[in-house]
């Protein structure tokens, strides 16, 4: 998913809407030519808006002998946001992730939580993964491993990446690859 720009990717046209008040109302998944045909709109511009929809992780491809049909990721944060618009107008997807990544203060020790690398420069792929950096006062990995593998199947299914966490005591940080560790401190803070 691309968390920059996400309103102008998913609503940034009318076709766009469209094709997805289409897909909004239809619980059949749909190929693009079926769209289109059903829509009106060509055949290029509704592939088009379905990449920008995958790119959001809005819908999920399924193969059907040689042919792709299209169904809504009812469990993303693109879904989640469209259908209920002032999710997205007062929680745009950092600050949904910035969110998620709250609950890992429960844990004592846990001193830092920072968010770096092309999410955080706002220069992600689809399918870029999210790095996180996890400060501690004490080595805790072993307990935070249940959690983090949770929250590893969350971020997958709600925003379409992997994330990648690295946990580092504050010790272990001061002794960091100089270059990662500025990397690291460029990033967005989770508070």
């Amino acid at each position: 998913m691309k968390f920059h720009n996400f309103p102008e990717l998913v609503l940034g046209s009318k076709a766009k809407l469209k094709v997805l008040l289409y897909l909004l109302s239809e619980d059949t998944p749909t190929s693009e030519r079926e769209i289109s045909r059903i829509l009106g709109i060509s055949h290029t511009a509704v592939n088009k808006i379905i990449k920008d929809f995958n790119d959001a992780n809005l819908v999920t491809p399924q193969r059907i002998g040689n042919i792709h049909i299209w169904k809504l990721n009812m469990e993303s944060y693109a879904f989640v946001s469209i259908t209920n618009l002032r999710h997205l107008a007062n929680m745009p997807p950092l600050a949904d992730l910035k969110d998620n990544l709250r609950i890992l203060f429960s844990y004592p020790g846990i001193k830092d939580i920072i968010i770096f690398g092309s999410v955080a420069e706002g220069k992600e792929a689809v399918n870029s993964d999210i790095d996180v950096c996890i400060l501690t006062e004490k080595n805790i990995k072993k307990d935070l491993a249940q959690e983090l593998s949770k929250l590893e199947e969350k971020f997958i299914k709600r925003y379409g990446n992997v994330p990648s966490f690295r946990i580092y005591t504050v010790e272990e940080f001061k002794k960091l690859n100089k270059k990662l560790a500025d990397n690291i401190n460029k990033g967005m803070r989770v508070v």
